[in-house]
């Protein structure tokens, strides 16, 4: 249960109790430098995830009647609310919104199982404006669907510049 950095100081202090054992007598001398401490990264300190104040204002910048935005919103909310990899939502399908009994069924990449969740009233309006105003009528069972020709399903890469776009545009690192 401890962190890295925690687990880092504690072999730290190992090596030295075993090296003050070794000019004792106490243990042999190659143990202290047996013991390996963990790999610290130079850029490990940055946050993991936006402040929800940021969340809030990204997923505000898609808020106008544009099928860009009536897209992203409920990109950028499937995103924020449920936390889904780009993967999840970009290969989400039709059949695995149930509007009528509130769930989402969502084929979790990670763990390679299922899992079902509770549709969020924010999210379930947000789909269902894109579906039933915006989306439009192809054939494929993929949700989200490029804007602009080929209409084909977006790929994962696409919720990224989704993303990163409205990011810069705010000017959030």
């Amino acid at each position: 249960r401890w962190s890295r950095i925690s687990a880092g100081h504690i072999a730290k202090m190992l090596r030295v109790f075993l090296r003050h054992a070794a000019s004792t007598g106490a243990c042999s001398a190659a143990l202290a430098s047996s013991i390996q401490g963990n790999r610290q990264y130079a850029l490990e300190s940055l946050p993991y995830a936006l402040g929800w104040d940021d969340v809030r204002r990204v997923i505000a910048t898609a808020s106008s009647d544009t099928e860009h935005d009536i897209r992203d919103r409920a990109i950028l909310l499937l995103l924020a609310v449920y936390g889904f990899r780009r993967g999840e939502v970009a290969s989400l399908r039709l059949d695995q919104i149930d509007q009528v009994g509130k769930r989402l069924h969502i084929w979790r990449l990670k763990r390679r199982q299922p899992q079902i969740y509770p549709l969020v009233p924010s999210v379930g309006e947000a789909l269902s404006r894109y579906i039933d105003e915006v989306r439009p009528n192809v054939a494929h069972a993929e949700v989200f669907i490029r804007v602009q020709a080929p209409r084909i399903p977006i790929l994962a890469t696409a919720i990224y510049n989704i993303v990163s776009r409205r990011l810069r545009a705010l000017d959030i690192q």
